[in-house]
């Protein structure tokens, strides 16, 4: 009775934590739903993206405010969701949108200052278009994440909920039929124990009430019988069949510990008998397995009194059998064991995909590297080197800055290949690379055009300034060394220096300027550094 009680309550709790969960689990779903919607129509049709292009193709003062409001909203939302538990691919989508926000901010700083001067919207259009695609995929990876974390644990609850349920309907179905049984009995036996130490002229009376007591205990739905001297001598109809007995009289001639009992219970069942017996308690309750007359075993919960039987001293057993109590809740352990071990490998899956996924992109970023740099050097190739060009050229549209533009070559580079063979001509170029970037700004742009031909880009930089680099890049090189085997090798560069010109739509004429004035420079003498202009002039005056 006391385990059904306590299996009850245990069914109360887990009723209780499950609905605490679902409405935890519902209420953050809830939550980031909120968010991944604000989010969408943040930057979705009729948000940031939508504003953004109304706003380039017609210049509008109410679109500008809209996009301001957007872009504050989006920003917002991106925080907010940020201080959720994230997936790491929940984490790289919010990344992917904020990168995306960032750069409608950026385009639309340029987008106002071209309106504002009244440029035309084709020529905004191409200046500042933006590819929104990472958003809108970030906003997919968020919406796949949420319904991830919603539909598994929604699940797993209502599963929860209903063994929570059945467990309070099994439950309730027999504590009333227990606590009614256990209280007749007790009354019964406490009522015949009185009645056993009356005088002789209540004698009959007694009687009377014993045979009421046995119609009582063999109507019963437990199984009860009386032990003396480890004998039974009493049991009901209940118990003959809870052990798989034809008749009662079957069981009078069983042996307690050797029929009833497998090995390892006999001892727990001698020592409760004898702390009864000796009186150090009234009643002992506790859970066992017990053998069926077939040899198969079930668990009951045993409830063991101490009674006066015929003038002596006896105990009464009563037997509730709870074999599909104890199997459900060993599936209920087997559920969660199930659960927990799919649970980890989930989390190790995760783990290995996040793993696979960082190495991917860092084979996407060697690839990238790869299609930008010269293999050789380090430096950027011929391709990359002209794309960099064409973004600092529009830069200097926004803000006026000037760019200037070196041309670099090696000096007898085929003489150091033919003298020296083609891996120490490889070494210089590979030296040339290192001592330019050393020298060089981070916002510098140093490429290899071809063969001994260099380039390099200096945004924000005047003629002047040009010429200081250049000096001090040809004097860095001619003390540069090439590590041989039985001496160092060294070698000089011939420079030219040339402007971009305000109407220059690519950085390739520079580059062309720069290259005359190199020619000049080798003409010169080689080891020098020559100025496009001055070139001019020398040309010119002769």
């Amino acid at each position: 009775m006391v385990a059904v009680c306590t299996v009850v309550i245990q069914a109360v709790r887990v009723l209780e934590d499950s609905r605490a969960n679902w409405l935890a689990v519902d209420a953050e779903a809830h939550d980031r739903f909120l968010l991944l919607a604000g989010l969408q129509g943040s930057l979705g049709y009729g948000g940031m993206i939508h504003n953004f292009k109304n706003f380039v193709l017609r210049g509008e003062a109410a679109n500008r405010q809209s996009l301001r409001r957007d872009l504050r909203r989006a920003e917002d939302l991106v925080a907010r969701y940020r201080t959720l538990e994230l997936s790491p691919d929940e984490a790289f989508a919010l990344k992917r949108i904020s990168t995306v926000i960032a750069e409608y901010r950026e385009k639309f700083a340029v987008a106002e200052g071209m309106v504002d001067h009244g440029a035309r919207a084709e020529d905004i259009d191409q200046v500042v278009r933006i590819d929104d695609e990472p958003a809108l995929d970030g906003l997919r990876i968020l919406y796949d994440g949420w319904h991830a974390r919603a539909d598994p644990a929604h699940d797993l609850m209502d599963r929860s909920m209903q063994r929570g349920v059945d467990l309070v309907r099994y439950g309730f179905a027999v504590i009333p039929v227990i606590l009614l049984a256990a209280v007749l009995v007790l009354w019964l036996v406490n009522r015949l124990t009185r009645e056993i130490a009356l005088s002789d002229r209540e004698e009959q009376r007694a009687r009377f009430n014993e045979a009421k007591f046995r119609g009582l205990i063999e109507g019963s739905l437990q199984g009860v019988m009386i032990l003396k001297d480890d004998r039974i001598v009493f049991a009901n109809d209940a118990l003959a069949r809870m052990f798989g007995y034809d008749t009662v009289a079957e069981v009078l001639r069983a042996d307690i510990y050797r029929d009833f009992m497998p090995d390892d219970e006999v001892g727990n069942a001698m020592a409760v008998r004898d702390n009864l017996m000796a009186g150090n308690s009234h009643s002992h309750d506790y859970r066992a397995v017990r053998k069926r007359r077939d040899g198969s075993r079930i668990w009951v919960d045993v409830t063991v009194h101490a009674v006066d039987w015929e003038d002596e001293r006896a105990y009464q057993v009563l037997y509730i059998d709870i074999s599909d109590q104890v199997r459900f809740e060993h599936e209920l352990m087997a559920e969660k064991e199930r659960v927990e071990q799919h649970a980890a490998a989930m989390a190790e899956l995760n783990e290995n995909l996040h793993y696979a996924r960082m190495e991917a992109e860092e084979k996407q970023r060697e690839l990238h590297a790869l299609s930008i740099t010269d293999p050789l050097t380090g430096a950027y190739n011929r391709r990359h080197f002209l794309d960099c060009g064409g973004t600092e050229i529009r830069r200097r549209r926004r803000f006026g800055e000037d760019i200037a533009v070196l041309m670099l070559d090696v000096d007898h580079f085929k003489k150091i290949n033919d003298v020296h063979g083609h891996a120490v001509g490889d070494l210089a170029l590979l030296r040339l690379t290192e001592e330019a970037h050393k020298l060089l700004r981070e916002v510098d742009v140093c490429g290899r055009l071809g063969g001994e031909e260099f380039a390099v880009l200096l945004p924000q930089t005047d003629e002047a300034a040009a010429q200081v680099v250049a000096e001090r890049l040809r004097r860095t090189l001619a003390k540069t060394e090439v590590k041989l085997e039985d001496r160092a090798l060294t070698f000089t560069v011939s420079i030219g220096v040339a402007m971009l010109e305000p109407d220059d739509t690519t950085v390739e004429p520079a580059l062309n300027r720069a290259d005359k004035a190199l020619y000049a420079a080798k003409a010169g003498g080689r080891n020098r550094v020559v100025v496009y202009r001055d070139a001019l002039l020398a040309a010119s005056g002769a």
